[in-house]
């Protein structure tokens, strides 16, 4: 990897997010706390539940771009490196993330949009690749990645 040129780090930290999941895991406590003995399905529905909040606590969408490459990294379940010599078009823009990709996290949409990394907010880098394909990166910084873009590729 050679010199970094940009960085940036997202987190799922929405507050009406925590306030939904909270508000699920309370549910499930009353509920457990009511229920008689030996409701399993309680149980096994607060485990799974609880185990989604801390993976979407640990998520984290992490996006570098040095001379050689941009590189996604939605830890932990996904990386993917794009060589800067396959981005053909770049650019900052606004994007309607229900409306265009079907929400936030790692997102496919057909017709032409392909993909979206993203965890909040609505501005991004959309890159259009030699091969015809289309990825747009969710940034709370977009103008600066696509600037650190031009930069890798000799544009600036």
């Amino acid at each position: 990897m050679s010199t970094l040129i940009f960085e940036e780090n997202q987190f799922f930290r929405q507050r009406w997010l925590w306030a939904i999941m909270l508000t699920v895991l309370g549910g499930l406590l009353v509920a457990l706390a009511l229920a008689p003995e030996g409701q399993a399905v309680l149980w096994t529905v607060l485990g799974v539940t609880l185990a989604t909040a801390l993976l979407l606590y640990s998520m984290r969408l992490g996006v570098q771009v040095d001379g050689e490459a941009i590189r996604i990294r939605f830890f932990p379940l996904w990386k993917k490196t794009v060589p800067l010599v396959e981005v053909v078009h770049f650019e900052a823009r606004r994007y309607r993330p229900i409306l265009e990709y079907g929400g936030w996290g790692i997102r496919y949409a057909p017709f032409g949009r392909g993909w979206a990394y993203n965890i909040s907010g609505k501005e991004g880098v959309q890159l259009e690749l030699a091969n015809g394909q289309r990825i747009l990166i969710g940034s709370q910084r977009a103008e600066d990645l696509a600037r650190a873009i031009g930069e890798a590729k000799g544009q600036a």
